[in-house]
């Protein structure tokens, strides 16, 4: 399985989706959407950016 990073999607009717894509075992691309109001779209994201220098770091 491989999984991709979730990003942020703005909708059409200007609605925000959390978007988590992944290959399953048998090599199906999935994706699944979760609508999110855009205050807490702010809020994942300002939290993602507070892990992303630790995950660096673990990377190495």
């Amino acid at each position: 399985m491989t999984e991709k990073l979730p990003r942020f999607e703005r909708v059409n009717d200007g609605s925000v989706a959390l978007v988590v894509s992944h290959q399953d075992e048998f090599g199906n691309d999935c994706t699944i959407r979760h609508f999110v109001s855009e205050k807490t779209a702010n809020r994942l994201l300002n939290e993602l950016v507070k892990l992303e220098p630790a995950r660096q770091v673990l990377s190495k």
